[in-house]
């Protein structure tokens, strides 16, 4: 009971000092039980350039609720902090940060749309549905070439709000037309995903600048830097 108070009261506060501050963010998903029950962890997409902001708000945080940071895992446009209290509570978070929607270097939705038409529910911000349910399956179909059943719900949810413009315009400068068109009518008909493989533009596969930062984090990684 004391390790769900502590969580609760802990994501209040973070919502309230990133409202507070205006940074501009999205919870991206598995967000209907909070600030109650966070699931495995938090998701949220911010802005780069208020990375830093965010840093400080985390900092205030901790100091506030007495936790410390057990992990600290940054890769290319993501940064994963696994939170740890000092005292008996029990508490644990991880909270992951995006500053951009890729796999790999690959990116599969435009972040600055999904944040300029981000939607107030509760005391947080979540995507537009179009975007939202976007962003999972093109992500699951990138990872692993199907969307696991743990999202059937949420999608079921999701797919009777949303547009085809909505659905489209975070992708169109991303992923193939086609691609795009048999995801969007697999999700009309209530078909599976299994075995359907996303095909990105030529120009986003090759982007030098971000391929060049993927693999840096990569080296990085391998070297223990």
């Amino acid at each position: 009971m004391k390790k769900n108070l502590v969580l609760e009261s802990v994501l209040t506060y973070v919502f309230f000092e990133l409202n507070k501050h205006n940074i501009n963010y999205v919870v991206l998903r598995n967000y209907d039980s909070l600030p109650h029950d966070v699931g495995n962890d938090l998701d949220i997409l911010i802005k780069e350039s208020e990375s830093e902001k965010v840093d400080q708000i985390l900092k205030k945080v901790l100091l506030k609720y007495n936790l410390f940071i057990k992990r600290d895992h940054i890769r290319f446009s993501y940064r994963g902090i696994y939170l740890g209290s000092n005292d008996d509570s029990g508490f644990d978070l991880q909270i992951d940060l995006y500053t951009s929607l890729v796999k790999g270097w690959i990116t599969y939705s435009d972040s600055s749309i999904v944040l300029t038409n981000r939607i107030k529910y509760k005391t947080f911000y979540i995507p537009e549905p179009s975007h939202e349910l976007q962003a999972i399956i093109y992500k699951e179909l990138f990872a692993y070439k199907k969307v696991r059943s743990k999202y059937d719900h949420q999608i079921n949810l999701l797919k009777s709000k949303i547009s085809k413009h909505g659905f489209f315009e975070v992708s169109s400068n991303y992923i193939s037309k086609i691609s795009a068109n048999e995801v969007y009518e697999i999700i009309l008909n209530d078909k599976k995903f299994d075995g359907t493989s996303l095909k990105p533009h030529l120009g986003n596969v090759f982007n030098i600048k971000n391929m060049f930062s993927w693999g840096k984090f990569r080296l990085k990684e391998k070297l223990g830097c």
